[in-house]
């Protein structure tokens, strides 16, 4: 098979001369290593990989997915139609009193993350020469769909910080580009709901601001490292994702000393799983601190739950977030890769030593 049979397939989609040659030679190689498959046979399967390759590439640029929202969750093009629901392309720009200028390009929602994908252009003189960067404050705050100002209506919000990735595509210019991830939970201020988590559909947007980007060198302490940029920056993003994901509300309960914890709802996105606890008394850390000293080696309770999918396979990850109040617990999977929540259904999820069943895993309803 010759060059130019593949390359009219690649004419309908607008690739780079790099990528075009790539995949090239990673069809081409696979034919040449191959003798034993009969040549009408293997024409036919390379045509086959080539158009699904490339159907997967064309997605990726319809939407407009950011490549590297795809590799920080352990994904490939292929996966892209995987994310787009929660995927939205944003033009937001915020811009400090020295004239630094922050442009937010891309958003990637759920119900339990935000990232965000933008650059920072710097005041002309401003040398960019450190090894790592971030910004030395962020605050992410919820707006309520009722219009409410951030924070209004809510009586806890709490944010932390997940991955970060820099990159300077063009040393020297004064631009660099950024991934910021962010886990979010919140809670209802009304004592009367205490119990009660505040669901994500119940937000709009959130109030992203960012304050005095800071550089490192390798080995160096954030704590004394000087801040490059001063600044702040404000934006508005959008929650794309509120309405993304599967889930199940469990009725089986969990029984700890006596008393019984809720599992209010297991939500399953294809990046990760969030699991959310309730106790109605109020008691529900002095359970589960119990629970982590006797069972579970002192460590978070969120550090013992256990995916499968449909096939029994044990999901990795890792647990950037694992907590608990009187009234309420979550907890956070990331997953290594990118999962299709459709192959959960019929799995099953171990909360604090007791399995639950997701054969009612079903998509969000709209």
């Amino acid at each position: 098979m010759e060059n130019r049979e593949l390359k009219r397939v690649f004419d309908q989609v607008k690739l780079s001369p790099e990528r075009q040659e790539a995949m090239l030679e990673r069809l081409l190689s696979g034919e040449r290593s191959r003798k034993t498959v009969k040549p009408m046979k293997k024409t036919v399967a390379v045509l086959v990989v080539a158009a699904l390759m490339l159907m997967a590439c064309a997605f990726t640029v319809a939407t407009g997915l950011d490549q590297r929202i795809l590799e920080y969750f352990g994904g490939t093009e292929e996966d892209a139609q995987l994310l787009a629901p929660g995927f939205m392309a944003v033009d937001l720009t915020s811009t400090a009193e020295n004239g630094a200028k922050v442009h937010i390009s891309q958003v990637y929602s759920d119900r339990r993350s935000v990232v965000v994908v933008g650059e920072i252009t710097v005041p002309d003189g401003t040398v960019l020469n450190m090894d790592n960067y971030r910004f030395e404050d962020w605050n992410l705050r919820p707006r309520g769909t009722d219009g409410s100002e951030p924070d209004g209506g809510y009586g806890s919000s709490t944010i932390y910080g997940g991955g970060v990735i820099w990159n300077d595509e063009a040393p020297g210019d004064n631009t660099m580009s950024f991934l910021q991830e962010y886990h979010y939970e919140v809670e209802n201020r009304d004592p009367n709901i205490a119990n009660k988590l505040t669901w994500a559909t119940e937000i709009e947007c959130f109030e992203l601001t960012l304050g005095n980007l800071k550089g490192c060198t390798e080995g160096g302490e954030w704590s004394t490292a000087p801040v490059v940029v001063p600044g702040e920056w404000t934006f508005d993003i959008p929650l794309s994702g509120k309405e993304f994901g599967w889930t199940v509300e469990p009725e089986q309960t969990i029984e700890l000393e006596g008393e019984t914890v809720q599992v209010e709802e297991i939500y399953l996105s294809p990046v990760g799983l969030s699991v959310r606890l309730t106790h109605e008394n109020g008691n529900l850390m002095t359970l589960v601190k119990a629970w982590e000293a006797q069972e579970n080696g002192g460590d978070p309770w969120g550090y013992s739950v256990v995916l499968r999918d449909q096939n029994g396979r044990a999901i990795e990850g890792s647990v950037p977030y694992s907590g608990y109040s009187p009234y309420t617990g979550q907890m956070l999977l990331n997953f290594d890769e990118i999962y299709d929540p459709a192959q959960f259904q019929g799995g099953t999820v171990t909360i604090l030593g007791q399995t639950f069943s997701l054969d009612n895993l079903q998509p969000v309803a709209e």
